[in-house]
């Protein structure tokens, strides 16, 4: 599933946004529009931007777009800024142009999609004894890869769609999310609005193995673990811890 950019469609905005590229595309009879959605959606956009900012040197340029030249400025308002999401709420992807030089598309009505695809480059963005295996690809995450394929094949679904899900690649960036959305909760960027069997089998497994998947991020994803409310106050535990067991050991001398 992949955006095909019209001719039509214009850039309404392009800038530098913190530390990527940022873009906002459009079809011109609703492009006042998708600029006041994006406007009002950058404080979301700023707080993310955060949670991800071990990213800043990649040179990402992130685009939102409106792929929907049919609709209508009623149908537009009522549906995208009244965050009803359509049946076909639109495809949002990822890709690498080269080395350190990033893509991510975000469509407009599924913006929820920015912590799937900023997951991928998460994934690529791996360090270790070789920088060039995804953290996808490494030994520590094919437990929770199998699980999470034992759990699809549960469903009924088509087998295209259950091979694609089963990739290493999207099953980390499923994940991510779940463990974004732990950490962070949703706001009105974040939160999904509709669950595919591949979102829904991800879920249950980020629930049932809790301890074990928030492990495995925590551990390789350090930079996003410590934005987080969590992390302040688990440090702020072993603070305490310390200081107590100091006053321990001050009381036995």
């Amino acid at each position: 599933m992949f955006f095909l950019f019209n001719n039509e469609m214009s850039t309404c905005k392009k800038e530098k946004h913190q530390w990527v590229n940022f873009e906002l595309k459009a079809y011109p009879h609703k492009q006042k529009k998708a600029e006041e959605f994006i406007e009002n959606l950058m404080p979301e956009i700023d707080e993310f931007l955060q949670t991800v900012s071990v990213l800043k040197d990649e040179n990402i340029t992130l685009s939102f777009v409106d792929d929907r030249a049919d609709d209508e400025i009623s149908d537009y308002t009522g549906e995208f800024f009244g965050r009803t999401v359509p049946q076909d709420s639109g495809a949002s992807y990822f890709y690498k142009t080269r080395a350190n030089n990033s893509r991510v598309i975000v469509n407009l009505y599924n913006t929820a999609s920015i912590v799937h695809e900023f997951g991928h480059i998460l994934d690529v963005h791996s360090d270790g004894d070789d920088k060039s295996i995804r953290w996808s690809e490494r030994d520590d995450f094919k437990p929770i890869l199998e699980e999470y394929r034992a759990r699809l094949n549960e469903y009924q679904a088509p087998e295209w769609y259950k091979k694609y899900c089963s990739e290493p690649t999207e099953v980390f960036a499923r994940l991510f999310q779940e463990y974004h959305k732990d950490l962070f909760s949703e706001n009105d960027l974040t939160e999904m609005w509709s669950y595919e069997v591949g979102e829904i089998v991800a879920a249950e497994l980020y629930k049932d193995k809790y301890q074990e998947i928030t492990a495995y991020f925590d551990i390789h994803l350090p930079e996003v673990y410590a934005q987080s409310e969590r992390y302040r106050i688990v440090e702020k535990l072993i603070e305490d811890m310390k200081r107590m067991e100091m006053e321990d050991v001050a009381l036995t001398m």
